[in-house]
């Protein structure tokens, strides 16, 4: 029943995806392809983005496919108004493009650093700021913006990761207080183990091949199977999407014990 009910909500809305090409971008496209959306992938990465175009057509879709660049303010805001534009509204943007930088803290160079906080923060900056205007003269819209388990809980061994993700929670709060008087949304996607290229390594630089194993490999979720869930619990208007559950669990872990979190993050 919830499913149909998703459907329901999602058929026929505009949806922007950053980071479409791979991983949770591109489970999330396929599914709000699946309900009916019409969806607009946005990528740097042309040749992949391009077979989850044809997947999206395979599917019954019709989708709008942007070269986008994250990193370049001009580049988003291209892309949401020429979504805006085409469809005459915009109902939904997922700014969910994101990068691991993986060393210790003395391994982590100004490089590294601004590597990370160009796309994973400013990224998704950069959606907010260009979407959020939008929305506030539509009076309406709903901001989905991909963080992390490590946006809820210090990792180690990522601290970029961390600190990035930390921010979009942050930020994801604000824009959701701050919108709610303009009928505007706002929602953080807080994946722990998702099986997604970005645990297989390189999109940008030094990237991530495994996560920290805060969590057992066997409670990986197939991009799919999180997608399904980040969808029923937009739907629902959730302030943050916490999965799978030994996610969660990690989370309460973190909150009541702070000392034995970190007890266990040391030996990671």
């Amino acid at each position: 029943v919830s499913e149909n009910r998703a459907t329901r909500y999602f058929q026929g809305a505009v949806a922007v995806v950053t980071g479409a090409a791979s991983g949770i971008g591109k489970a999330l496209s396929l599914a709000l392809t699946d309900r009916g959306a019409n969806v607009v992938l946005c990528d740097v990465q042309e040749d992949l983005l391009a077979d989850v175009h044809d997947e999206s057509i395979r599917r019954g879709g019709e989708p709008l496919q942007l070269c986008v660049d994250v990193r370049d303010p001009e580049s988003v805001k291209g892309a949401l108004h020429q979504a805006r534009d085409h469809y005459g509204r915009l109902d939904l943007v997922f700014n969910n493009a994101g990068i691991v930088v993986e060393g210790s803290i003395e391994q982590y160079s100004i490089d590294d650093w601004n590597q990370i906080i160009d796309i994973n923060l400013k990224g998704v900056v950069h959606g907010v700021h260009n979407a959020y205007p939008i929305m506030k003269d539509q009076g309406f819209g709903h901001i989905v913006n991909t963080a992390s388990l490590a946006g809820l809980i210090p990792v180690p061994k990522v601290i970029g990761y961390t600190a990035t993700k930390h921010a979009v929670v942050g930020l994801t709060r604000v824009v959701r207080i701050e919108g709610a008087k303009h009928g505007i949304r706002a929602t953080a996607v807080c994946p722990g183990q998702v099986r997604t290229p970005i645990l297989k390594g390189g999109k940008f630089g030094r990237v991530s091949n495994t996560q920290p194993d805060i969590e057992s490999s066997r409670a990986l979720l197939e991009p799919d199977e999180f997608a399904v869930k980040v969808l029923q619990q937009v739907k629902r208007n959730k302030r943050l999407i916490v999965e799978p559950l030994s996610a969660k669990r990690v989370t309460i872990i973190n909150k009541l014990l702070p000392g034995l979190y970190e007890k266990i993050a040391q030996k990671l």
